[in-house]
């Protein structure tokens, strides 16, 4: 055996262990995989929220993630009643769109009916609040208004959505 048959054999068999040893731990759920960034947030009565979210060019859909009982009293005095702005932006043309806490789709009935939240329909527990697009490398602070919420401190996460196109492979529908 010469020394780069040796030196190939050993390049191989230190690969084959990296991989093995990386593959092993604690899946991730399917979910995160759609996950640009998540923001942990805490939220309450008459607070105002207030989080900092990485930009791109595009648009993002941003969403709401916490228990199903903090989500029925943030939206206890109307999701209409729910106001997202942008407080400020490290890039110009940042902006705040398609305001629509909640927005739902229905579910088809052989899956039991009712709705799903859009653009989050694979998220656990998450509702969609808005989309957010602006330019590379930028960074916005969004502010979000409750009408109603728990009395004390919930904890909560802004989930911040991968576009389509930022997928390899998006347009042949993977």
């Amino acid at each position: 055996m010469n020394v780069n048959t040796g030196m190939l054999k050993l390049f191989i068999l230190a690969g084959f262990c990296i991989g093995a040893v990386g593959g092993c731990g604690t899946p991730q759920p399917e979910w995160k995989r759609y996950v640009r960034q998540q923001v942990p947030i805490t939220v309450q009565k008459d607070k105002p929220v207030q989080f900092q979210v990485d930009v791109r060019n595009g648009s993002n859909p941003l969403g709401l993630q916490c228990a199903p009982e903090v989500w029925q009293t943030l939206t206890n005095g109307g999701v209409d009643k729910i106001t997202i702005r942008l407080v400020s932006s490290s890039v110009v043309g940042t902006e705040i769109y398609w305001v629509r806490p909640g927005w739902p789709l229905t579910r088809a009935t052989s899956e039991g009916g009712g709705f799903i939240p859009a653009e989050f329909a694979l998220f656990p527990n998450t509702q969609f609040l808005s989309g957010i697009s602006g330019k590379h490398r930028g960074t916005a602070t969004v502010q979000i208004t409750f009408p109603g919420g728990p009395d004390e401190p919930a904890p909560a996460e802004i989930i911040v959505r991968k576009d389509h196109e930022e997928f390899p492979f998006w347009f042949f529908g993977f």
